[in-house]
């Protein structure tokens, strides 16, 4: 017999937005501040860009990579 796993569904509501904010301060906010980062480290806004493409790169190659892998999981254990 077997047992239905019951979820609260406060934690997934509160995961979401945990995902949400740390996509934000991950992805955007670099983006605001490149010109001080520039400046503190010394080298041209162009090259600190750099980081904003690179992670916006990654996250093209991984998000594909992601629903791949997660898409040949056990669905029971994929929530």
């Amino acid at each position: 017999m077997t047992e239905k796993r019951k979820h609260n569904p406060w934690l997934l509501v509160i995961a979401v937005a945990l995902g949400a904010f740390s996509l934000i301060i991950a992805e955007f906010l670099p983006v605001g501040l490149l010109p001080e980062i520039s400046r503190e480290s010394g080298i041209t806004e162009g090259r600190a860009g750099l980081m904003v493409s690179i992670t916006g790169l990654l996250a093209a190659i991984g998000a594909p990579v992601t629903a791949i892998m997660i898409g040949r999981l056990d669905r029971r254990f994929v929530w």
